[in-house]
């Protein structure tokens, strides 16, 4: 924001300051394309690039939420030909408490409970499905309205699940989550 050199080429290039990071991760992009490198990055960051500026084959693990704007993004990545990688919050970031218990560990940003339950009942072949088991951040029933369906042929290329280990204070608590 204060760099003369940025300052610079945003003004020759006629940038705003959102753009410049898009610019940039497409500059980055053909690098890695010049090179035969896959990039791979979070879905909230490649979401705005011009897919025609990147690579033909980019990772995008979709972390977006599963009630918002998760679901149309990693349908819209997954149909641009991007290899996607679900990563919801709501179902795959284990650092979310096991139960709704002051004495449980855990961040509730995304989700107040995250058990077994809905983990091995969470259906990635059909994100919108998942409305129908589950519940949001406030316990509330949720409908999910398919404005970018997934193009016939497209699939997921899997799931990673997460573990931020700032809540995360010994071995025993990381088998535990």
């Amino acid at each position: 924001k204060e760099s003369p050199t940025c300052q610079k080429f945003m003004a020759d290039q006629k940038l705003t300051l959102d753009q410049l990071g898009h610019v940039f991760l497409e500059r980055v992009g053909a690098i890695l394309r010049e090179r035969g490198i896959v990039p791979a990055g979070w879905s909230d960051g490649l979401s705005e690039l011009n897919p025609a500026q990147m690579p033909p084959r980019v990772q995008s693990n979709a972390w977006g939420n599963l009630f918002g704007v998760g679901v149309p993004e990693a349908h819209r990545h997954a149909n641009q030909g991007w290899d996607v990688v679900l990563s919801m919050p709501q179902t795959l970031y284990f650092d979310m408490p096991y139960a709704a218990d002051g004495w449980e560990r855990g961040t509730t940003w995304a989700t107040r409970t995250l058990d077994l339950y809905q983990v091995f009942s969470f259906m990635p072949e059909n994100l919108g499905a998942n409305a129908a088991i589950r519940t949001n951040g406030q316990n509330r029933p949720v409908t999910m309205a398919d404005t970018v369906p997934l193009a016939a042929g497209r699939r997921f290329t899997g799931m990673q699940a997460q573990l931020w280990s700032e809540v995360v204070r010994s071995p025993a608590i990381a088998d535990y989550m």
